[in-house]
């Protein structure tokens, strides 16, 4: 006998055409069969397409981290001064380099910030844009304060441009405000991220306290759907030796 089965959920449903004969007329091992596909091909579906959640709560982005690094940017020069364009950073086993867009001959990075101590990594241009990159490929979180400074080094209320670039050629753009120092964005990811764009308009794009790291991981769509079709099949079974003894 041969029966067409739909099964699948939410923004997946595929459909299979099963030939109950072979599984001896037990209509919930073909089920499960049918199931267990789907949950093996939605596994391989999350994995080819980068999915992305974004965060503007610097708590609820903490909350979802398993290992991370945070970049304070302590090591920069304790006064207003360039940064040569790339400049690497690292720690807790978590690597990313630092960039401008800018094809300028004197472009750079630069260093700023409220006390010798407290530093911010800025641009030496205001078009310009910071590109995190380089980054290690087992990273599926990056989040920070961005927030757009004045020529002077002091906060302005900006509107911020980030870019996330994945390396399946996915892009998550965005643009947000950025009213202070203490503005925090982040982002978390299940593809490779390339690089990480930051600019503000009408300011100088400025970063600190940049956290990268994995998450906590989740159980998958696919992985759900087959335990789920394990446990109907295992009901049923029960079902069915119950009655025979009756």
């Amino acid at each position: 006998m041969i029966t067409r089965l739909t099964c699948g959920s939410g923004w997946a449903r595929l459909k299979f055409t099963m030939d109950f004969s072979r599984f001896g007329g037990n209509k919930p091992a073909a089920i499960f069969a049918c199931c267990l596909t789907f949950g093996l091909s939605g596994l391989s579906f999350q994995a080819n397409a980068a999915n992305w959640l974004f965060y503007s709560n610097s708590s609820a982005f903490n909350a979802t981290l398993d290992s991370s690094f945070t970049e304070t940017f302590a090591s920069l020069p304790s006064t207003d001064a360039e940064v040569q364009s790339p400049t690497n950073f690292s720690g807790n086993g978590f690597a990313f380099s630092a960039v401008t867009t800018s094809n300028k001959v004197d472009s750079s990075l630069y260093s700023i910030g409220p006390t010798a101590s407290d530093r911010w990594l800025t641009l030496l241009w205001a078009d310009d844009s910071i590109v995190l990159t380089n980054l290690d490929a087992n990273i599926r979180a990056v989040g920070g304060n961005f927030f757009g400074t004045a020529q002077n080094g002091s906060t302005l209320p900006a509107t911020l441009t980030l870019v996330a670039s994945f390396l399946d050629a996915t892009t998550f753009t965005t643009n947000v405000p950025a009213s202070g120092s203490d503005t925090f964005y982040g982002l978390t990811f299940d593809s490779q991220l390339t690089s990480l764009s930051i600019g503000a308009d009408p300011a100088y794009a400025t970063i600190d306290n940049v956290t990268m790291g994995t998450v906590i991981p989740e159980p998958g769509t696919g992985a759900l759907l087959i335990l789920a079709a394990l446990m109907f099949f295992l009901g049923a079974a029960r079902i069915k030796r119950t009655s025979r003894q009756k």
